[in-house]
């Protein structure tokens, strides 16, 4: 990893514009030990081009518990990163859920779990329909 602040935000913006940005997330936490919401607006705040801060605030959670939370939404694991969010935090479930859904958005990352049953839900949807006008015109010609 490079020393100079410049260099790191080089790299952290290549790592954003090929699509790495949960990786960019992680270097910007390791390297300014800064707590996972701050490093992601650090990474949004690049991304935009605004400038930013570098070491102005602490660190909220330890090292370890924000990159298995980033590893658990990078495998698409929603649930697993709210408990281990929950863990850490000590937040209620209801603002862990909405802590981790919106680190996905802006990650721009989805649960696997999320995008298959939107397309399993669409597939039962059509079968049912089919089947009723299967049923309907079976009835209808009779």
């Amino acid at each position: 990893m490079p020393s100079a602040p410049d260099e790191f935000l080089l790299d952290i913006r290549a790592l954003v514009n090929a699509g790495k940005k949960i990786e960019a997330v992680k270097r910007v936490r390791q390297r300014e030990r800064c707590s996972l919401r701050q490093a992601l607006q650090i990474v949004d705040s690049i991304e935009c081009g605004e400038s930013v801060h570098l070491n102005e605030t602490p660190d909220t959670l330890d090292e370890h518990h924000m990159d298995a939370i980033l590893d658990a939404i990078d495998r698409g694991n929603k649930l697993e990163a709210v408990k281990l969010y929950r863990d850490a935090s000590g937040n209620n479930l209801r603002e862990c859920k909405e802590f981790v859904e919106g680190l996905m958005n802006r990650l721009g990352t989805r649960s696997a779990v999320t995008s298959k049953s939107g397309c399993a839900g669409s597939l039962l949807l059509a079968a049912i329909g089919l089947i009723g006008t299967i049923h309907w015109l079976a009835n209808s010609l009779v």
